[in-house]
């Protein structure tokens, strides 16, 4: 691929779109670099060469929107002013995947807009629709320092653990709820594991809906009682207050541009067992993967994910290895979400810590050698990992070019 040309509206770098005309929620948006586009970093990461021009005929046009929800007036007014300005436009979020009923629409109603967001593109180079072209942003946004302050810890304490794992919940969301119903469920609540989860501050008939939606293939009534009575009594649990880490001179905790978890959670845990998000994966994409399976990886943990149906296999199509020394993934092509929580969780009922931290705290253990050839995929950027996004993002913008 020749060197592309992107295109802008009034300054190179800045965003087509703004958070105070249309709402657009860009995470480097930030106040000594206003209206900042996440696209070109991504491409500067990848090591995708570009110039800038001001004619959209011979440029690509991406207009970055960010988090902005797309149950909003402002994603469809927002939608609606590009399609309506340039002869054809990228409508591009690093943040966010987006469900398939809404991608469904969107291309259906405006034959000029591709769509990108953060899920995974589909194995085997299948292509969902001609014009949506996902590209996983998050991969090379974890590690991207021009969008992200990162506190990568060097030094992870292979040690006696405290627990089991840790499980960190923050936002009350369904696919969290479920997790923890099947905790309880399962009996494998504290002091097994370190986990931090919050109940919504009010609790509606929206929460209640979006949870049904996830229980409808459950197995026993029990599983469903203990769900819908949770969101009553599930108690809120924070981390301790002595291992918050701060960035003097703020006193400055995780945010979206600040990606730090306390080293306490991984120094005092087996393995990091992660909620990823879950995000209307149904054939139109491969899974969402965010911060929230990255980090771990990052810093050399042992991770395992509850995520949406096939997580686990399409992580290895980027070349990422899996503990099948520790974990049993079968659970991992299940079609519920129900099953696939019960059967990952039910591997560790019996699980004796002793023999398990035996298999995994030596240096040269077949785990600790998988999670270096896990931080060696992320940190390279000769390795598979990054052959594979920088293709995908030339295919992408190949086929943006060729229509």
């Amino acid at each position: 691929m020749m060197k592309i040309k992107l295109f802008y509206n009034k300054e190179p770098y800045q965003n087509i779109v703004t958070r105070q005309e249309h709402g657009a929620d860009v995470w480097n948006d930030l106040p000594n670099n206003i209206n900042d586009s996440s696209f070109y970093k991504i491409l500067n990461a990848l090591g995708i060469e570009y110039e800038w021009s001001n004619d959209p005929k011979d440029s690509i046009v991406v207009a970055d929107i960010g988090s902005l929800q797309h149950n909003t007036q402002q994603f469809e007014d927002t939608i609606q002013f590009i399609a309506n300005r340039y002869n054809k436009a990228i409508i591009f979020s690093s943040q966010e995947p987006w469900q398939k009923d809404v991608i469904d629409r969107i291309l259906e109603y405006y034959p000029n807009i591709f769509l990108s967001d953060t899920h995974m593109p589909l194995k085997g180079n299948k292509i969902y629709h001609e014009r949506y072209i996902p590209f996983p942003s998050f991969i090379p946004s974890i590690v991207n320092i021009e969008q992200n302050i990162i506190v990568k810890w060097p030094d992870l304490d292979f040690k006696q653990n405290m627990y089991l794992f840790n499980c960190l919940m923050f936002n009350w969301r369904p696919d969290k709820h479920l997790l923890r119903t099947i905790l309880r469920y399962l009996k494998l609540e504290e002091p097994q594991h370190l986990t931090t989860f919050r109940l919504p501050e009010t609790v509606t008939d929206n929460h209640k809906n979006r949870l049904k939606t996830l229980l409808k293939d459950a197995p026993n009534q029990k599983i469903i009682d203990i769900a819908i009575d949770g969101l009553k009594t599930f108690p809120n649990q924070e981390p301790p207050k002595d291992i918050e880490v701060f960035l003097q001179p703020y006193n400055r905790t995780f945010d979206e541009t600040f990606r730090v978890w306390p080293k306490y959670f991984m120094d005092t845990s087996v393995f990091s067992l992660v909620c990823e998000s879950f995000s209307g994966t149904l054939d139109q994409s491969g899974p969402y993967i965010s911060e929230k399976s990255l980090y771990p990886l990052l810093n050399g943990h042992p991770m395992l994910a509850f995520a949406e149906k096939d997580f686990h296999s399409y992580l290895q199509e980027y070349g990422f290895e899996l503990h099948n020394e520790i974990f049993d993934y079968s659970f991992d092509s299940k079609e519920s979400p129900v099953d696939r929580a019960l059967h990952l969780l039910t591997q560790f009922q019996n699980t004796d810590w002793g023999i398990l931290e035996e298999k995994i705290n030596p240096y040269n253990s077949i785990t600790r050698q998988i999670c270096r050839h896990n931080q060696y995929m992320l940190n390279n950027r000769s390795s598979k990992l990054w052959k594979t996004l920088e293709q995908n993002m030339k295919t992408n913008l190949q086929r943006y070019l060729d229509l």
